[in-house]
């Protein structure tokens, strides 16, 4: 039964974000039985006496107990049992001595697993043999201390994300090494992951890592709160390699390492930042064609020889250059999205200096929004057209005045407002019957192109108020 069934099996009280973890560790449980020599199970609650076998893991290093899987069925909670008294205390309990499987005395160990709330929503049962005995050449006790090192990565501390489950991913390989640097063990992923490097043969007994393997480049190291990371290259391979020590006694007895192969996550990387250096290029050289343009119409203006010309000429550059800001952010930033604030302060500024005769003190107020370049266009154009009209028709008779720009933001819902406090609105002003060619403009945009809402009103001035969903991922940094 796959692990995101359980969330639909009778009496199992899980969340999404549940099975999500046990998903995560599940992963790796093969791994923790061979270091374990054990069946490990995750038995997820289903009703006052029963569990479900979530997962089942079968040592490949020691007899299992269990000749086939029991992962997905549904089982009764024997009196005494440590998963009954792991669920019953909330902590980790021990089998009672007695207990056969198949008439093997069974030695039965249970853990609790918790989710980010501590709400106990699983356990961890062991089952192995009371008489086995590892054979001599795997008697290392430095594996049981590898062991003992796993489980607190893998379930002891499982809900934090800070802790060692975070570098542990279901793709990625297990080594341990002693004090000298020897590898006692290494699982069949990082076997497999050492081949495509070029490694033949089995890894144990080898000292084989990124400083002596024949081609290897290491491109960083860092040493973190609970491990040390290690990039390395070898051909067209990307390996990372976190090693974490294995502390015996306060000693350092030798390491357990996760090898992780991150050579697509590296070409889809390089991909990607060649994409954005690309769209960068691209955004720098329109903005530039803008500002020409804007340039040429400028030259145009100044011999022009009427007043209707030359407004609708700087009314013409202000929208060109609204255009060009939102393209020079987008070269600046390499990302596809634009701070709204930021933007705003810049096309405010720009579109209240079109009037030479009055001093006007603009102001942008609110959180920064995240907007992408298919709505930052459109909203660039709006707000210059709002503010080119506050300057030019807002303080007439005035020698200085004041814009403000508020910008607030709501689930699903971004607010723009302009407000100057200048002569107000017209007597009897309708927005569909008497709007210049500015404020067309944008209703045109806010209702077309941004599918929002648009509204003008008298409040001690003028102010426009814009409307629009907000896009489905925005980022508010405010």
């Amino acid at each position: 039964m796959p692990l995101a069934a359980l969330g639909e099996t009778r009496g199992v009280d899980l969340a999404p974000r549940d099975i999500s973890l046990l998903e995560r560790i599940a992963a790796h449980l093969g791994i923790a039985a061979d270091l374990a020599h054990a069946d490990l199970f995750i038995l997820v609650p289903a009703g006052p006496e029963q569990v479900v076998v979530a997962a089942h893991a079968q040592p490949a290093t020691a007899q299992t107990l269990y000749p086939r899987r029991r992962t997905g069925e549904v089982l009764a909670l024997e009196p005494d049992s440590a998963p009954r008294r792991c669920l019953r205390r909330r902590r980790a309990a021990l089998g009672l001595p007695g207990r056969l499987v198949r008439g093997i005395p069974l030695d039965q160990r249970a853990a609790p697993l918790r989710n980010a709330q501590r709400r106990l929503i699983a356990v961890l049962d062991m089952h192995k043999s009371a008489h086995y005995r590892r054979p001599p050449r795997r008697s290392n006790p430095l594996l049981a201390t590898a062991a003992g090192v796993l489980a607190r990565m893998l379930f002891a501390d499982a809900v934090d994300q800070r802790t060692m489950l975070a570098i542990l991913h279901s793709g990625d390989g297990i080594v341990v090494r002693d004090e000298r640097g020897t590898i006692i063990f290494a699982d069949a992923r990082a076997q497999a992951i050492m081949r495509k490097v070029g490694v033949q043969g089995s890894l144990i007994g080898t000292r084989l890592d990124e400083r002596t393997l024949p081609g290897a480049v290491v491109i960083k190291t860092q040493k973190l709160r609970t491990h040390t990371e290690t990039e390395f290259e070898i051909g067209d391979s990307a390996i990372i390699k976190r090693s974490i020590p294995l502390v015996d006694a306060g000693q350092d007895r030798g390491r357990l390492s996760v090898i992780c192969d991150v050579t697509e996550l590296r070409v889809r990387q390089r991909q990607s930042q060649i994409k954005s250096a690309v769209v960068q290029e691209i955004h720098h050289r329109v903005k530039n064609n803008l500002q020409t343009i804007a340039s040429l119409l400028r030259l145009q203006l100044r011999r022009a020889d009427s007043d209707i010309t030359r407004d609708a000429l700087q009314e013409s550059v202000g929208r060109i250059l609204s255009i060009a800001t939102v393209h020079d952010f987008l070269a600046r930033e390499g990302t596809e999205a634009v701070d709204l604030k930021d933007l705003s302060g810049r096309i405010l500024e720009a579109a209240l200096g079109t009037n030479p005769r009055v001093a006007i003190r603009g102001q942008v107020a609110g959180p920064n929004i995240l907007l992408p370049a298919s709505q930052a266009t459109p909203v660039a154009m709006a707000i210059n057209e709002l503010a080119a009209n506050a300057a030019k028709h807002a303080f007439r008779g005035r020698e200085r005045g004041e814009v403000q720009l508020t910008l607030a933001q709501q689930p699903g819902l971004i607010r723009i407002e302009l407000a100057d406090d200048g002569v107000g609105l017209p007597p009897g002003f309708n927005l569909e019957r008497d709007a210049n060619l500015g404020l067309q403009i944008v209703t045109t945009l806010v209702s077309q192109d941004l599918g929002g809402k648009f509204s003008l009103e008298t409040a001690g001035g003028t102010l426009a108020r814009i409307e629009l969903p907000a896009p489905a991922e925005e980022g508010n940094h405010g």
